[in-house]
């Protein structure tokens, strides 16, 4: 229904529809404004009626007449054979087109398409309309059709796959009539092979129905996480339309988010771990789209394959244990007892030690402040400065050259922000009694008393080409100054390679 009503706004004559039942027949007549008829034959007898031409001022031999076969797969076999002997009947039997006399079936017969809406068949279905004569075609919107009304709005700037019949000597006038029919209603057509559709329909699946599926599933563990059931969805929605939005500015591979992007090994297996607690059939689903995201994580080329690596086993689910931090031993064991440890052990290194010659790299930073209370994330460039140096364990220093600015670790959260800017104001107010300022009269004492209480540098052990934040621990750069400055943030990395 949404094809023709499409159709019929772009001007195009709707003579005939049909349905397999009756409530269907008066739904379509609902939304068509069209009476229905009740079997296909009735649909071929209107299409081919004498006078229809005259009463839409079309010529006979100029005419194409199309039937769309929009039906469920398993019925377009059973479709398609039951249009091909309607047509061959009635125009076997007509005797007149347009008002003049017919005697023989030598005169012309206006041509005519069958076009099935399916991604998933092959136009081959429809060889018994080639046979009588017909054009075919397949035509296969890249769109869903939940509704009528919004399918055929849908229509717009949507993607449409065009299959023309296997007959060689009409390929090219069925693809062109699948070209027409697409941009009548507004479609973007495009040419599908036959030997390509199982795959072409597969990859329109996972697009379409399986985030349905994904948001039904996310929409659950929201609830389990205590999230009213009304409430779920409408929290879940803006996510996931900001990932549809990056994805059509920037790609796939650019638009990924999250802890696999950024190599968060302690998020991931907690994930595992609430999903086994409270959603164990969630667990399969999870590890193989992650298993799956990793194919991005590598395409984007910043997290070292140790990382990566150590990510995988999480989500194959086995040697969990391998990515967890473990208990120490308690230290009670005899030298008798500990001797055959060491013995086992003797010439590898513990897992958390890595041995190799030292590098000492050193990186810079630089962006603005426009003053008083900026707080800038460095996290983010920070793991890139250490993913360039291809180092798997050691420190990285940040140090920030003045005495108006400040380094910490801090949750950058709006409200965890603003609290903690609140704090200096408590504790080292800026219209108090300040020497500096009675002596240079900058009006900035306050600013270099704050920032040498937070220090100008942090340290970062980092892992396996990974540094050990926690989840929400990012390191930030906090300005004290009362002015606009340009600032420069020294980086030094200090590791080696395994």
């Amino acid at each position: 229904m949404s094809f023709a009503l499409a159709l019929r706004s772009a001007g195009a004559t709707v003579v005939g529809h049909t349905c397999r039942t009756p409530g269907g027949r008066s739904a379509a007549e609902a939304v068509l404004g069209t009476p229905s008829s009740p079997s296909i034959p009735d649909v071929v007898a209107a299409a081919f009626a004498p006078d229809r031409a005259v009463r839409s001022g079309s010529q006979p031999p100029d005419e194409l007449i199309v039937f769309l076969l929009t039906v469920p797969d398993r019925e377009l076999p059973t479709v398609a054979s039951a249009l091909a002997e309607a047509v061959s009947r009635h125009t076997g039997a007509a005797s007149s087109w347009a008002g003049s006399s017919r005697a023989d079936s030598s005169s012309p017969a206006p041509s005519w398409a069958a076009v099935h809406t399916s991604g998933a068949t092959s136009v081959t279905v429809l060889s018994p309309c080639a046979a009588t004569g017909a054009l075919t075609l397949s035509l296969h919107p890249l769109q869903t059709f939940s509704d009528p009304l919004r399918g055929a709005a849908a229509l717009r700037g949507a993607a449409m796959a065009v299959t023309p019949g296997p007959d060689p000597d009409r390929a090219a006038e069925a693809r062109s009539v699948g070209e027409r029919l697409a941009r009548s209603v507004g479609g973007r057509p495009f040419l599908l092979d036959e030997d390509h559709r199982s795959l072409y329909h597969a990859a329109a699946t996972v697009a379409s129905n399986y985030l349905v599926t994904l948001e039904h599933v996310a929409e659950h563990l929201f609830q389990l996480a205590g999230i009213p059931e009304e409430e779920a969805l409408p929290a879940l929605l803006p996510l996931v339309r900001g990932a549809v939005d990056n994805i059509e500015a920037q790609g796939t591979v650019r638009s990924l988010t999250g802890p696999l992007s950024r190599g968060d090994l302690e998020t991931l297996a907690a994930h595992v771990s609430a999903l086994l607690a409270k959603a164990p059939e969630s667990v399969d689903l999870y590890r193989v789209l992650g298993t799956a995201t990793l194919g991005v994580v590598r395409r984007r080329g910043e997290l070292p394959d140790a990382v990566i690596h150590s990510m995988e086993k999480i989500m194959s689910g086995i040697a969990e244990s391998e990515t967890q931090p473990t208990a120490a031993a308690p230290a009670t064991a005899t030298p008798e007892s500990a001797a055959p440890t060491a013995a086992a052990g003797a010439g590898r290194p513990p897992s958390d030690q890595v041995s190799g010659g030292l590098t000492v790299a050193t990186r810079s930073i630089a962006f603005s402040t426009q003053g008083e209370g900026d707080v800038i994330d460095l996290t983010d460039q920070l793991n890139r400065l250490l993913r360039e140096t291809g180092l798997s364990a050691g420190t990285l220093t940040v140090f920030a050259p003045g005495a108006t600015g400040a380094v910490t670790t801090l949750e950058f959260e709006p409200g965890v922000v603003h609290d903690f800017k609140q704090l200096f104001g408590r504790v080292i107010p800026a219209q108090g009694t300040y020497r500096h300022n009675l002596l240079l009269s900058d009006g900035n004492g306050h600013s270099h008393v704050r920032a040498g209480l937070l220090g100008p540098s942090l340290v970062i052990p980092f892992v396996e080409g990974r540094l050990t934040l926690g989840t929400w621990q990012e390191a930030v750069f906090v300005c004290f100054d009362t002015r606009p400055r340009d600032r420069k943030i020294v980086v030094q990395i200090m590791g080696v390679t395994q």
